[in-house]
């Protein structure tokens, strides 16, 4: 219970009537015992009538939300009783979900419902259940605050990111087959064009030369499917947070979003989750089913308590691949101990595979490093940051000397920097 204003109004006035009843005597010295026992038979029914006070609350809230990405809901407040209530809620977000908590007022109508909207964002994978909101309402009289503790149960299940409808992209079919235009070869004539240079001869259509008097050739379909192996560590330092989720949490998004990419385009991707060993293993799936395996693989990704080890994931996805294929290796890329690993693990793929290791740049480490010095300490924690980031650029030009394509930026940017790069790989034909 909380006392309101009105109420140590109330107070302040007995005291100042009980001082005076001994200063002047005569009425005014039971003034004092009247306003206490008033006000203590007040803060009495007022009690009794919040114990029969009856309101609903119930939260609305989607029950499918996407890894880092906000969810909006909203708290109903039903009062069917006959006056105004005038409510404040809380709520308690699990841990999983990262929201603001702050208290909120609302004046639910005699007979009505009120809405409170709010907005959370997941930041773990899996169920996650929420928690009881707190509410105080104001007493009848509006002396005091009374309390009250509301169970609404209720889950949410927690999936890696989706694709956009329009990321897609223009002319793809949901996961059904890309043809690829190429200039002579394929099944299907598309239309005819001027030669340009690189065309191949084969391409040259004579007859269409003969009649416009210059070289024309022909524009028909391909049929590409590529195979696609991604490779996740949930190593020890995947649970290191970066930004608002932790790196293995990042990875799992950017898998998910590229698998459905590939698959939209027909392509085969399979999966590979390692830590010092491979934790799960699925061969290169295709279609809708395919995409559905990997999501459920993602959804149940939790970091070991292992140091990470590429080598033995490495050697199980080159085993499982019967063709050149584009490896997409999702690991930290700052630690200078691990990467005598990565650039064997590296090296056991090309030039038969095309790497492509993708990486996270923690922008803490960034702003330590941009960040003036304003304590002692502050020079030295810039240092270390210059250090981390020095170990990663390091690390990323030796890969590329080894033929590797390299993406390490900020979480916020690792999305778009993984799939610009596949797209662009498959669309030289590199893979």
């Amino acid at each position: 219970m909380n006392l309101t204003g009105l109420t140590y109004a109330w107070i302040t006035t007995t005291i100042v009537c009980g001082i005076l009843g001994e200063w002047v005597g005569g009425g005014w010295t039971e003034l004092w015992r009247v306003l206490l026992a008033g006000l203590f038979l007040a803060v009495l029914w007022e009690g009794l009538l919040f114990k029969r006070l009856v309101f609903t609350v119930a939260r609305e809230v989607p029950a499918h939300g996407s890894l880092g990405e906000a969810l909006h809901g909203h708290l109903a407040v039903t009062n069917p009783g006959s006056r105004p209530l005038l409510l404040e809620t809380q709520q308690s977000f699990p841990d999983g979900m990262a929201g603001e908590d702050e208290l909120a007022q609302l004046q639910v109508p005699a007979g009505a419902t009120a809405l409170r909207p709010f907005t959370t964002v997941p930041t773990q994978l899996g169920t996650v259940e929420w928690g009881a909101v707190y509410t105080r309402s104001l007493g009848g009289l509006g002396l005091a605050w009374w309390p009250r503790r509301v169970d609404v149960r209720g889950t949410v299940q927690v999936v890696p990111s989706h694709l956009r409808h329009q990321e897609r992209g223009v002319g793809v079919q949901d996961l059904g087959e890309l043809s690829q235009k190429v200039a002579g070869t394929g099944k299907e004539l598309l239309w005819l064009r001027e030669y340009r240079q690189g065309d191949p001869l084969r391409a040259i259509d004579w007859k269409a030369t003969a009649r416009r008097n210059r070289h024309i050739v022909r524009v028909l379909t391909e049929e590409q499917h590529l195979e696609l192996m991604l490779l996740i560590d949930a190593g020890r330092a995947s649970s290191l947070q970066a930004g608002a989720l932790t790196r293995l949490h990042h990875f799992a998004n950017v898998a998910a979003r590229l698998a459905e990419k590939a698959v939209c385009q027909g392509d085969l991707v399979g999966l590979v989750v390692f830590a010092e060993q491979p934790l799960r293993v699925l061969p290169p799936v295709k279609g809708h089913a395919g995409l559905m395996k990997i999501r459920s693989l993602l959804e149940a990704l939790r970091p070991s308590t292992r140091e990470a080890n590429p080598l033995p994931a490495t050697l199980a996805a080159r085993g499982l691949l019967k063709r050149r294929s584009l490896v997409v290796t999702f690991t930290e890329t700052d630690d200078s101990d691990a990467a005598g690993q990565l650039l064997q693990a590296t090296s056991l793929l090309s030039p038969k595979h095309l790497p492509l290791v993708a990486g996270i740049i923690d922008p803490a480490v960034t702003t330590l490093h941009h960040a003036p010095a304003q304590q002692w300490l502050d020079p030295y924690h810039a240092f270390a940051a210059a250090e981390s980031l020095q170990v990663a650029r390091r690390n990323a030009l030796h890969l590329q000397r080894m033929g590797a394509q390299v993406a390490v930026t900020s979480p916020e940017r690792l999305d778009e920097a993984v799939l610009t790069h596949y797209q662009r790989l498959r669309e030289r034909k590199r893979v």
